[in-house]
């Protein structure tokens, strides 16, 4: 692999993976559209990762005292002996525990059903037809009136978003977007969804990128290469999601939308064809 082709896929990861237009979708389309090879897992983990750095830029404020609240609960009494209303009474530990029931149906499923979904990988018509789905789950949240229900983040809330990233493994499902999507049906604000929905990711690369380790081949790498890919989808996915962010805010997240009907017709029409 060549500086430049990690730089585009470095960058096509770092843009894809927080815009509402699905990472693992566009890459399978690269692969087909511009005779793009799969670079290997060793950099599919490291760009990611790069990601995640961008994730921890955005939100290291907020990792920095969860992390905090959650040290001194464990290192206090209190959490031990009255743990419900310890946990209650919190908001970070709260949202750690939210956060931690979200996680298991994406590890559980990610982990024990991912092999399922391989083959999806080589479909770009498959890939078409889950693109077009995400772009109708982007329009989930204008049934957000419709719902009695709505407002703050509770447990059952959490799973369900848990469930929506784990569905995600699909290639051509977006994650932020599916993620974003319930939670905004569910009536929690937009700046609460994507503050969830993107420290959910953080347990879900690193433990998608422990299982992808274990799958590496240490030879013939390009250390030149591989920065050039990780600066990429750092520096790209901290733009993309600072501009999500502010999409967000402007209530414009179902504009994406029409991207990915777009893009799923064409992947579409090229399968038929």
């Amino acid at each position: 692999m060549t500086v430049l082709e990690a730089i585009i896929l470095g960058t096509l990861q770092g843009l894809t993976e927080f815009l509402p237009i699905s990472s693992s979708g566009h890459l399978v389309l690269a692969q087909h559209f511009l005779g793009i090879e799969e670079a290997g897992v060793f950099f599919d983990v490291m760009v990611h990762l790069g990601t995640l750095g961008a994730v921890v830029a955005v939100y290291g404020r907020d990792l920095s005292r969860m992390a905090g609240v959650l040290m001194r609960a464990l290192l206090g009494s209190e959490l031990w002996t009255h743990p419900v209303k310890t946990v209650s009474r919190s908001v970070e530990l709260r949202l750690i525990f939210f956060l931690f029931l979200a996680s298991i149906p994406t590890g559980l499923i990610g982990y024990y059903f991912r092999d399922l979904f391989a083959s999806a990988f080589e479909s770009v018509g498959f890939v078409g037809l889950m693109l077009v789905l995400t772009g109708f789950v982007l329009q989930v949240p204008r049934l957000r009136s419709q719902l009695a229900d709505a407002g703050q983040l509770s447990w059952w809330k959490a799973v369900l978003i848990g469930g929506a990233q784990s569905i995600a493994i699909i290639p051509g499902l977006s994650r932020s977007g599916s993620t974003i999507s319930v939670a905004l049906l569910f009536g929690i604000d937009g700046a609460t969804a994507a503050r969830f929905s993107f420290l959910l990711s953080i347990p879900a690369i690193l433990g998608a990128g422990f299982v992808q380790l274990r799958e590496v081949s240490w030879v013939s790498l390009n250390p030149e290469a591989v920065a050039s890919g990780v600066l990429a989808s750092f520096i790209v996915g901290w733009a993309a999601l600072v501009f999500l962010l502010a999409l967000l805010r402007r209530g414009r997240f179902g504009v994406f939308s029409w991207y990915c009907f777009g893009l799923g017709a064409v992947a579409l029409a090229t399968a038929l064809l």
